[in-house]
């Protein structure tokens, strides 16, 4: 029996969505062990503790109003108002379905969305099997940001990239009008992958003669989006707008642009070797030969793909990520791209797109010459070697995050019972000395306690001044007298941000008698005794009295830290 040229096809049709449904859920797997696996002994970090807890107690009204609030509030949003939506409706959402658990599902469904849409994007740009792949798998491995399972990056940052891949994906399907719409969405999230949809253009499988009028084109309505926003922004009085001095913003676009895409490239090759520098020590050996295993086994399918057109395709593959890599920096002013570690690696978040091109590219590379040489199987190995430890160093943050997670919750375990008779216009100050307050990745118990007490807890709303946790600087006690009986609150003396002291931005005055000092002592937190002598004056303090929060209401973090009751 015959089989008919469209028979033919069909069956090929069949045959590779198949494909596609295992390289999506070997891509899924991929996430869920380099990020996820660890998960439910992650916790609230950083920027989490401003708004992730406030948004797990809320009610639907109180969300809605908010969100509402917000809408329409540039200034208070920085101009990005869904990005702080998306953190409070994702992390309300979580709550309500299952806790903080429930809420890092979220955010392993969101980022596994981002790489379904990457991977799509690819098959769209290539006809091969082996670039869709490995540059999907460096897109979902990337290393040079390791945000990835921050809460406060997923859904108030990897939402743009999601409207980014959307508006990629929807320009080749020729629904441009809705491309610049959603591409609009992402300037409004978070504005660093903006300039990326510049290349849209480019990604047609063949480029024609009127392709410069097409970019020129495209340019002038991306122009004009971006003006639009920068007026609002300026409407609105946001700071960063109204106080933009264009030749340093220049001046830093370009530094940023060259360092950055420098950086993020450099990660991939320095991140394989921290893998192996502690693969024992970190106990990795069985998930990294579960995973070696499973990427031979897929890998060695593809020995036989080979692209017709190889270096030309390269070439533009290559050229397109490498300008995708390039616009991913422009817009990042205030955090340096050099950084690779800790929250302000988000720098590098736009530009894993235009680096996991490049990486497809050189897999590719790689297959190619294996086929030619003959050498398939070495070239499987080598791929498959690389991607297993990128997915090791993810199991290495992971363990970053859980060990930060177990310092701040061992450090609100032992303080609660100390300050259980706190309560309005008190606060209490914590000498840092002797306490964990950061690890690689994250800090831990330092700028960012003052609302913690407040989510563990919830207080009476008749309490004017709620009690806050602060902790000191190193050198407090050369600057916190005041007067007699007072102590000066300002960021000399505490280890908070300026938005974030007793009276925001300003410097204040508290009465000692007022005041819960926490100090540390043979590894254990303790409460300071009256009097307190600074510089050979005394300060009395706040007498510890009768408990206030045994009969306090538990607040969204009391059950997450399993705070012990005074």
């Amino acid at each position: 029996m015959k089989i008919t040229l469209s028979e033919k096809t069909e069956k090929k049709s069949v045959f590779w969505q198949i494909e596609d449904l295992k390289f999506l859920l070997f891509l899924a797997l991929t996430n869920w062990l380099a990020h996820f696996w660890y998960f439910r002994s992650f916790g609230i970090y950083e920027d989490d503790h401003f708004r992730i807890p406030e948004a797990m107690g809320m009610t639907l009204m109180e969300l809605y109003n908010y969100v509402s609030s917000l809408l329409f509030n540039l200034g208070h949003t920085q101009g990005r108002p869904l990005h702080i939506i998306f953190i409070y409706i994702f992390s309300f959402l979580g709550a309500k379905l299952g806790g903080l658990g429930a809420v890092y599902w979220i955010a392993y469904l969101l980022t596994t969305i981002n790489i379904i849409l990457f991977y799509l994007l690819l098959k769209r740009i290539d006809d091969s099997v082996i670039f869709p792949l490995t540059g999907a798998l460096a897109f979902t491995l990337f290393t040079a940001d390791t945000t990835r399972i921050w809460l406060t990056s997923v859904f108030g940052l990897q939402t743009t990239l999601t409207f980014l891949l959307l508006a990629f994906n929807l320009y080749i399907s020729n629904q441009k009008i809705i491309s610049y719409f959603i591409i609009f969405l992402s300037l409004v999230t978070y504005e660093t992958a903006f300039f990326i949809f510049l290349t849209a253009p480019l990604l047609a499988k063949k480029l024609k003669s009127k392709t410069v009028t097409k970019l020129l084109q495209h340019g002038l309505i991306m122009l004009a989006i971006f003006m639009v926003v920068v007026l609002l922004r300026k409407i609105s009085g946001e700071y960063r707008a109204t106080e933009l001095d264009l030749l340093t913003a220049i001046q830093t676009s370009l530094l940023q642009m060259l360092i950055g895409s420098l950086v993020s490239l450099k990660s991939y090759f320095i991140s394989p070797g921290k893998t192996i520098l502690v693969i024992f020590k970190e106990d990795l050996l069985i998930f990294l030969v579960f995973y070696l295993v499973a990427s031979l086994i897929l890998l060695r399918k593809l020995t036989s793909q080979k692209n017709p057109q190889f270096w030309h395709q390269s070439l533009k593959l290559i050229v397109i990520g490498s300008l995708m890599l390039i616009l991913a920096y422009p817009l990042t002013f205030t955090v340096s791209a050099t950084q690779i570690n800790g929250p302000w690696s988000r720098v590098h978040m736009a530009g894993a797109i235009g680096a996991s091109i490049l990486c497809g590219s050189l897999g590719s590379i790689i297959f190619y010459f294996g086929s030619f040489y003959k050498q398939q199987s070495l070239a499987v190995l080598g791929i498959s070697l690389f991607f297993t430890l990128l997915v090791g160093y993810g199991i290495i943050i992971q363990k970053d995050y859980q060990t930060n997670w177990q310092y701040q919750k061992d450090f609100w375990r032992e303080m609660i019972p100390l300050i259980s008779d706190v309560g309005d216009e008190n606060l209490v100050l914590v000498e840092s000395k002797g306490i964990h307050t950061a690890t690689q990745q994250m800090r831990a118990n330092d700028w960012n306690t003052p609302p913690v007490l407040g989510n563990i807890y919830k207080f009476p709303q008749s309490w004017q001044y709620p009690p806050k946790v602060y902790m000191l600087t190193s050198n407090w006690e050369e600057n916190i007298v005041a007067g007699k009986d007072l102590f000066l609150l300002n960021t000399s003396t505490l280890a908070a941000a300026g938005d974030h002291l007793p009276v925001p931005n300003t410097d204040s005055t508290i009465e000692s008698s007022k005041v819960i000092l926490i100090k540390s002592r043979e590894g254990h937190l303790v409460r300071a005794k009256s009097p307190l002598v600074i510089e050979g004056k005394s300060f009395n303090l706040k007498e510890n009295i009768a408990a206030n929060g045994q009969f306090l209401p538990k607040g969204s973090l009391f059950e997450v830290i399993k705070v012990k009751k005074p």
